[in-house]
Order: C-alpha cells, then structure tokens, then sequence
C-alpha cells in the first residue's frame, strides 16, 4: 500500500477485535525514533544522579552524617521519580501524537470522531470533520408513489445477445416491471424488427432463474415484458442529422465516436420520452436477485446524490470535463482542476433537471442545444451525458433555492470514503471512486463499509466487468447482498452461471445468499 492509513477516535465499526480481518480498527501506537531519543536521555539523568551519591555526603553541614545520607537519598529519590514521570509524559506524547491528525469537536459530531489519513500520497490533505455514519439520513418530502418512472436503453445489432439476457433476467427476477415504462433506442429499421422479434421469443419464466425462486406471478406464458422500441431516426434533431445520407446514423457514429454517439443517444432520450424520473442503462446489464424497481427508484428519488471527486489522474477525464463545461457555459475551473463527476452507476435522471437543462444551455449560448453539443468537440471532447447532467446540478444547486436542485446531495467521493472506512482503496485504480467501484474490492476488508456506503447512498446498481479479480467469493456474494444492489449496470459479468457452478460443491446456495442479505459482517460493519 502507498500510504499509511488508520482512523482516529471512536470506532466506525461495531466490533473493533483485532484478531477479526474485516474490522477497520485505530492504528497500533508504536515507539518512534523520538521516543526512542527521549527514553536514552532520561537514562542517562538517572545514571548520572546514582554515580553522584557517594558525593552528596556534604548535602548539609548542619546535620548528622546518618541525616546527610538520608537528605541524600530522598533527593535521589525524587530526581528518579520526576524524570520516570519526565519520561512517562514523553513516551505517551511520542506515542498519541503521530496518531492523533485531529481533535474533533464535539459540536461537529457528538458520537465520533471522523476517520483521518494519516500519510498520503494521493494528495487529499483535508481535515474532516462533521462525519459520522450514524448520522440520520436525509431524506427529501418528494412523494414517490406519485412518480413515473422509465429505463432508457441505447442498443445497436452487436450487443442484442446482452440485452436478451437482461430483459429476461428483468422479465423473471424484478417484480413490478409492469408498472414502469422501458424504452429502447435501435439505430435503424432492420434492427427494430430483429429486437421485437427477441423480445417476442423470449423464453418463458419457469420456477427458478439461476439459484432464486421466480415470483409466482412471473412465471409461465401468460407473463409479459412490455418493451417500446424507437428508431433513433426517428427521434434524431435536423443538427446531428447526416445531409448526404439522412437515412442512415453510421455517418453520424464515425463523426463523433463511440462515446459521443452513445451519449448523444441517451441525451436524445431524456429529451424525447415522458417521465418524472428516468434510470439511462447500457445493454450489458443484469438483475442480481428478485426486486423490484420501483423501489430502486423510490429510494433514490427520495433522496438523490451526485457524487464528485477532485482527483482525477487521467487526461481524457479532464477533457470530457472541459467539454461539458463548455455545453453548459461555464469555466473548468468552476468545478477545480481535477474535478471528475462520473463517480457511480446510478445513472438516475429528473425530467425537471433534462428540461432546465436543455433551456440552460440554449439561453447560455443563444443557439440550440444540439449546436453546442456538436461543437464540444472542439473544446475537449464530447461529454458523458452522465458527466453533464451531473455537473448542471452541481453548479445550479449553487445558484439557486429551488427545490429542483436544493434537494440534491453533492457529496465528494474521497470524503465518504473516509467516512467509511475506506482509504486503503484510494490506490487502487486510476480514477478514484465509484465508477468501476468493483475494482476497490481489491482491498477486500473494505467490503463490510462498502456494502454499508451503498445502502446508506442507495447504490444498488452496481459495475462489474468480470469475476476474476481480488476478493475471495464468499466476500463477494456477502457483498452483493448487503449493498442490496439489484442490477449489475455494466460488464455484464456472468454472475447466474458463477453461482449455479458453485452451486454443485455446495459453496453457494439460496439460503445463504438470503443469510447474507440480513446479517452483518462477522467482523461488523459501519454504523449507520
């Protein structure tokens, strides 16, 4: 590990036994080259003071000789005790002061005292204070029963296997699917017809879907997967429009690239379809266990976060930055040098916000949104529609009262992440946080706070291209569910085929997936 970490004061955690692997616990005082220093000098005092005895005799030439060696005693005594104090005094001090980086006020935080770093190379030098993940949960008076919900799907031919997957895992693992509105986007005719025809034949339901049981009520060939599926043509503004083939979008991809194509798609549906919030998706997606979406919503609505993070290493984040900011009219410098904002998975976004924000950037710049965006390019590069939406609220949250904005959390990555407990993963990959948050599972004794960081901030849709990396399975499944994430948003990882071949050597069932869902850690877990 590049750098030395431990949290200060009272614990975050529940059980602080030593002995357990997952317990982030106080950092072990050890003796410091100073202590050492300190303990030699006092040595010497009090070698110096017992050679010096057989010279006291004439300490008083008032009294006896017997009353001399008395008087001389005592004063050897007394230099003894008060340098064993001296050097008492010095060893605690040596010994607390490298340890404690701040005294937390209890004005701030009456229960704890926010964790600290202690050394860093990764430039976070803050003080924090005010943290504690005990403290109450905001949650905003939004009435979410009230709110229509969409998921918002880009799709080309290439990643039609992925989708089928998804919307079958949707099909038979989420509960309410019914009661939302899900929307995907192809890139032509041809491909419309070969995706209603996927959707036509997806395979019925049965009795389980991988390790789980398939609710009853999704199961057989009466229940259906409602899917609106649009051509991007059809929706596709007169600026983004090819003059010399307006009939086809593959111009249009070799322009502006993959990720300025995918963004402009997913902005395209923001803008286009009807709803109070919306949930954008990529194709290589999967529902982790039996849930429902309205809940998933509902607990994101009600108390929204955009996450943001000031160390950014990468000199394409810093452009994707730039381009944004551009769009939106505003300096790079508004949001600091290294300012990074796709931070999480969750993808959510507000019809209120979309529409501010399409108005906000046409007023900024006298001309159409879709003119701006297609000179970002220019600037930087095209923005992430993740990064952009982000950053409007950010900057306009800041501006104004509105409850539009004012109910939304801005919270920055590294802060939580101390709040949590989990500084030793700030190394671990290029783009501290949250967006390939499966990579910090690196650092596997992270993953109690983690888990409890996701439900704290409702993160239940989650990243992970693999399975082959750090943490051992059990820490894992453990971690998939107590975070209570409900889809693998990305990557697409095969996680159905992982259980159910583990399954077969009884390493995994249902009914420790559903133990692990309920329980604490065995080494306890963040407070909150």
């Amino acid at each position: 590990m590049a750098g030395e970490y431990a949290l200060v004061g009272s614990a975050e955690v529940k059980d602080e036994d030593e002995n357990q692997p997952f317990a982030w616990r106080r950092k072990k005082p050890s003796l410091k080259t100073s202590t050492k220093i300190l303990l030699c000098i006092g040595l010497m005092l009090v070698l110096v003071v017992v050679v010096s005895i057989p010279y006291r005799h004439d300490i008083a030439h008032a009294v006896t000789d017997t009353q001399a060696a008395l008087v001389s005693q005592l004063a050897v005594t007394t230099t003894i005790t008060a340098t064993v104090t001296t050097i008492s005094t010095a060893i605690q001090t040596a010994t607390v002061i490298p340890t404690l980086v701040h005294e937390q006020s209890k004005f701030f935080l009456p229960n704890a005292t926010a964790p600290q770093l202690i050394q860093s190379d990764h430039k976070y030098d803050d003080i924090v204070v005010g943290l504690n993940t005990s403290d109450p949960k905001v949650i905003t008076s939004t009435e979410v029963k009230k709110l229509r919900y969409a998921v918002l799907i880009p799709i080309y031919e290439g990643h039609f296997p992925e989708l089928s997957k998804f919307l079958r895992s949707l099909k038979c693992l989420c509960t309410d699917h019914a009661e939302i509105d899900i929307h995907v986007v192809v890139s032509n005719a041809k491909e419309g017809e070969q995706l209603r025809t996927i959707i036509n034949t997806l395979p019925d339901c049965g009795e389980t879907f991988g390790l789980w049981d398939v609710p009853e009520s999704n199961r057989g060939p009466d229940h259906k997967l409602d899917v609106n599926i649009v051509e991007l043509l059809d929706i596709l503004p007169d600026e983004l429009r090819p003059k010399d083939l307006p009939e086809d979008t593959d111009p249009l991809l070799a322009s502006m690239g993959k990720w300025g194509y995918v963004a402009a798609k997913k902005l395209l549906m923001a803008f286009h379809f009807d709803y109070d919030w919306a949930l954008w998706l990529d194709a290589e997606a999967i529902a982790v266990q039996p849930f429902s979406i309205r809940e998933t919503f509902d607990a994101y609505a009600s108390s929204p976060t955009i996450f943001r993070s000031r160390m950014a290493r990468e000199h394409n984040a810093w452009e994707i930055t730039a381009g944004a900011a551009f769009v939106l009219g505003r300096s790079p410098t508004v949001y600091g040098a290294e300012y990074w904002a796709m931070e999480s998975l969750n993808w959510f976004v507000e019809k209120a916000v979309i529409n501010d924000l399409q108005t906000w950037v046409q007023a900024a710049h006298g001309s159409s949104f879709w003119s701006v965006f297609a000179q970002s390019k220019d600037k930087g590069r095209y923005p992430f529609e993740t990064n952009l939406y982000s950053m409007h609220v950010h900057a306009r949250k800041l501006e104004t009262v509105d409850d539009i904005f004012s109910k939304y959390q801005v919270l920055e990555t590294e802060r939580e992440m101390l709040r949590f407990g989990m500084a030793p993963t700030f190394h671990t990959h290029e783009l501290i946080g949250l967006e390939r948050g499966y990579k910090l599972l690196d650092v596997p004794e992270i993953a109690p706070n983690f888990a409890a960081f996701c439900r704290r901030y409702s993160q239940r849709l989650f990243r992970m291209d693999s399975l082959d990396f750090g943490p051992p399975p059990e820490v894992l499944d453990r971690f998939l569910m107590r975070s209570q994430v409900s889809i693998i948003a990305s990557g697409a990882a095969p996680l159905h085929e992982w259980w159910t071949e583990r399954a077969k050597d009884n390493s995994i069932n249902k009914t420790m997936l559903l133990e692990y869902a309920v329980s604490d850690w065995p080494a306890g877990e963040a407070v909150i």
